[in-house]
Parts: structure tokens; C-alpha cells; sequence
């Protein structure tokens, strides 16, 4: 099980637990990634910062670990945060510090910072730590306040926390008064849950277009929210989700720009499904997704799409160009692979058309398989993972989320697999993720299925074949 569901051309470390990205930054030449990290065990526990670094997001190298819980001072966890350049070229680390009684992670977080070398590879946590407390908020109470995220605006340095006011999820506004940006300012809640989420983690935003993009993650499936910002005020006009796949498939999404001016989301995708399989020998836990580019379209929707450079790692390509999908049969495409990518564009009836798609990690005997499934009429697209795996460890709710279904009757979709993750992009803007943890080496075939009245076509279908990623 081990090499069997260790994907390939995804970032992870050698081994040992990885969950959230922290403080993804292109600098000097390079993107590094930072990430919560226990290097002593492949459960959740003694949370550090690992450093990885890439010069395309595809291939990367592990640097040493950037920060220590300091428990002297007794921090138990360097929880999320984000890096920084201030205006004087120091780098800089801001982070939620954790330990045990007063200073836990419900009540007492305080954020910290860390300044650091030129290579990034070298971090001092500094004397003025806290650079923040609960006291800055005067009366309020923000429980499980956490994540800093510092951006620019109008040559000012503000920052986001995430949290829990009156019990509703919310993200903190907070604006620094020094250029050392070690005193700062509360301005208020910036925006807060309406839909019963108790905890926002991970606030970040971006400017895009007119707008700016807000995104977070509430215990669940990672959410958007567009509007204008003053500096001041964020205006909301309109919310989605980033990706269904939540806590079993991609969550605490944080991002950083390109040197092109992109913006390129990470992502972890959690093992909470592997759990009965714990007992497996499995050395490593935790998966980063592959980079997103996110983009607004011209109805401020938020639009996903894998980084360019994915391409890179390629093998030989199989296209199948054309043909009609069999009415209620499954044709088995001439390729096989646990780590492909898949680019599809299909024909159907909008209105007429009951379901179709592919099946992924499929075996040929029918003992297991992982269905993308396509439902126009019911306006809705699935992962079907009830059957992913023969040794019990199925999970019978499906991955969905609301289609927009063209109304010129075509989907295109793009289909990332690696061992034991699935990523899907449906026109580039329902994006769905999972883990799943097929049984059988010979699980690894794709197949197209049709719906019972026919009238699918595969106007387009190419798959290749993925090289292994260097880490190093």
C-alpha cells in the first residue's frame, strides 16, 4: 500500500506528516513553500515549518526546517501563517503560536514572528514576540484566532486572522503602524459567516480584476467571496466554493503571485479517508495539491485551472479524438495508469441527457472503481467513491457540487490522478477533489460510460501518461 497509493508529481515530503501550506512566496529566482510539518511522526503532533523550494511548481527540493516550537518559552506548535518581504528587504515569517493552559489554542493564540536570511532557508524568531495578542481586540473575544496572512494595499501592510466571533466563522482586519511590522492595528471584522460554519482557518485575499477575492476555509469545503475593498471595508457581491472536496479532499488553501502576475493557490489534500488503512506500514501522510492559477471571469466567478508547467511532466500521449460514448455500456480507453492527466470535451443534451463520465482507478473484474459522474438534468456533478476501494474503505456520500450545466450542451474537463488523489476541473470553475485508496495494482484503468438514451459524444478526449516529479 505504501509505493501503491504515494503519488509521484505531487509535493510531499520524504516522510512524516505535512498538512497546511504556509507562506508560499516567489523569491530570488525561486517559489518556496513552507508547510505545518511533524518530523518525527506521520500523525498530527510537534507542529514545525518545513521549506521546500521549485523554479517551476512541478519539481522540488527540500530545505532544511525554518521554524522550532521554542519550548522554553512554552510553544507547544508553530501553527499557519505566511512570509513577507518588508520595505528594508527583510524577510519575514508571521505565525500563530500555540502551547498548553493559558496560552491554548481556543483562547490563548498569539501570533509571532521570525525574521530570516536572504536564502530563506535561516529563521530568528524575534525579541518583540507576541507582535500580536487578544489585547489589540480591547473587549472582543475572537476564539481560535489564527493564520496570519499580510498583504499590501496603497503601500500599506495590513493582515488577516481567522476565527470564531459569537460563534460565526469570521476573518480579522488588522493594519500595521511601523515598518518594522511589529505593531499593529484591529479594524474590525472583515467578513463573516452566514451558513452555520462555527471557524474560519486560512483568510487570504487577492486583488483581481476590479475586485478583490477573499478566500478561507470553514471546517469544510473552501469557500470564495468577491467584492471592493477600501482599505477599510470589504463589500461582498458575490460567494462560491473553491473546491468540494473539503477535509477529504483539499482544504487551508493559501496563495502567492507569480513573476507574470498570477495567482497561484496550494493546497493540502488530507489522508482522513485512509484512516482504516492506518495499519498499512504508510511512512508519509499529507499530499499538497498541484498549484492553481485563480482567475475571475467576466461574472466575478472564481476559475481554477492546473499551472501550465504540469505539462512538463508528460509521457507519450493517447487521444481518442472522436466518437460517440455507448448508450448504458463503458468503453475502456487504450491507456492505462495510476498518475494521468485527462483532457475531455463532450457533447450532450442538456435537457435529455441522464448521466455519463469516466471511471477512474478502475479494475477490469468490476471489484473496485472511482466514478467522475456528469448528471445534466439534475444540474450536478459527483465523485463516486463508494466502490474505490475493495478493502473497506468506501464512503458511500458522494463528492458533489452544483454544475452550471452550458447550454450549448458541452463540458470540458480536466482530470488530474496520482495513486491516491483525484483533482477535476469542470469548465474550469466546479472543481472537485478526493483521496481515494484503490486495493489492486491492477486497478488502473479508465473507462467512459453513456447514459441510457445514448447521445454523448466524446468530441475530444487525450490522455497522458505522468512522469515522476524530482525531489530531492
Amino acid at each position: 500500500m505504501e509505493k501503491q497509493h504515494r503519488p509521484i508529481y505531487h509535493m510531499l515530503p520524504h516522510q512524516n506528516w505535512m498538512n497546511d501550506p504556509n507562506g508560499p512566496i516567489y523569491h530570488n529566482g525561486l517559489y518556496h513553500l513552507f508547510y505545518q510539518h511533524n518530523p518525527d511522526d506521520t500523525t498530527w503532533g510537534n507542529i514545525h515549518w518545513a521549506h521546500s523550494v521549485s523554479r517551476d511548481l512541478v519539481n522540488w527540493q527540500h530545505r532544511p526546517l525554518a521554524l522550532y516550537p521554542s519550548r522554553e518559552e512554552g510553544e507547544l506548535h508553530c501553527f499557519s501563517g505566511c512570509t513577507v518581504v518588508r520595505d528594508d528587504g527583510t524577510p519575514m515569517i508571521f505565525y500563530t503560536s500555540v502551547g498548553e493552559g493559558e496560552r491554548n489554542a481556543q483562547t490563548g493564540a498569539q501570533q509571532w514572528a521570525a525574521v530570516g536570511s536572504m536564502d530563506l532557508d535561516d529563521w530568528v524568531k524575534v525579541y518583540e514576540n507576541p507582535v500580536i495578542d487578544q489585547s489589540v481586540h480591547g473587549d472582543m473575544k475572537i476564539l481560535e484566532w489564527r493564520d496570519p496572512f499580510v498583504f499590501r494595499r496603497n503601500g500599506e501592510c495590513m493582515m488577516l486572522l481567522g476565527g470564531t466571533h459569537r460563534g460565526h466563522g469570521c476573518a480579522a482586519l488588522y493594519r500595521a503602524l511601523d515598518a518594522e511590522l511589529y505593531t499593529w492595528e484591529f479594524l474590525g471584522i472583515m467578513s463573516q459567516d452566514e451558513q452555520g460554519s462555527d471557524m474560519w482557518e486560512c483568510p487570504v485575499i487577492f486583488p483581481c480584476r476590479d475586485r478583490y477575492v477573499l478566500l478561507y476555509s470553514p471546517n469544510g469545503a473552501m469557500r470564495y467571496e468577491t467584492g471592493t475593498f477600501d482599505g477599510d471595508r470589504f463589500c461582498r457581491d458575490t460567494k462560491g466554493v473553491v473546491d468540494y472536496g473539503g477535509w477529504q479532499g483539499l482544504y487551508a488553501g493559501t496563495v502567492c503571485s507569480t513573476p507574470e502576475g498570477s495567482t497561484v493557490m496550494f493546497a493540502w489534500m488530507p489522508e482522513v479517508l485512509r484512516m482504516p488503512l492506518e495499519g498499512s506500514g504508510y511512512t508519509w501522510s499529507g499530499v499538497q495539491s498541484i498549484p492553481r492559477i485563480l482567475e475571475l471571469d467576466e461574472r466575478s466567478r472564481l476559475t481554477s485551472r492546473p499551472v501550465d508547467s504540469v505539462s512538463s511532466l508528460h509521457d507519450v500521449p493517447n487521444a481518442w479524438t472522436g466518437g460517440d460514448i455507448p448508450a448504458a455500456g463503458r468503453k475502456e480507453l487504450p491507456i492505462s495508469g495510476n498518475a494521468l492527466d485527462l483532457f475531455g470535451l463532450f457533447q450532450f443534451d442538456p435537457d435529455k441527457t441522464d448521466e455519463f463520465g469516466l471511471e477512474l482507478f478502475a479494475d477490469r473484474e468490476g471489484r473496485e472503481t472511482t466514478r467522475l459522474v456528469f448528471q445534466p438534468a439534475r444540474r450536478r456533478a459527483y465523485i463516486d467513491r463508494e466502490h474505490s476501494c475493495a478493502d473497506g474503505v468506501p464512503f458511500a456520500v458522494p463528492a458533489a457540487g452544483p454544475w452550471d450545466v452550458p447550454q450549448n450542451g458541452q463540458v470540458d474537463v480536466r482530470i488530474l490522478t496520482d495513486h491516491s488523489t483525484v483533482e477535476v476541473f469542470i469548465d474550469s470553475r466546479l472543481c472537485i477533489s478526493t483521496r481515494v485508496y484503490p486495493k489492486y495494482s491492477t486497478s488502473d484503468k479508465a473507462i467512459l460510460f453513456g447514459p441510457e438514451s445514448g447521445g454523448v459524444t466524446a468530441l475530444m478526449l487525450e490522455v497522458y501518461p505522468m512522469k515522476p516529479a524530482e525531489f530531492s
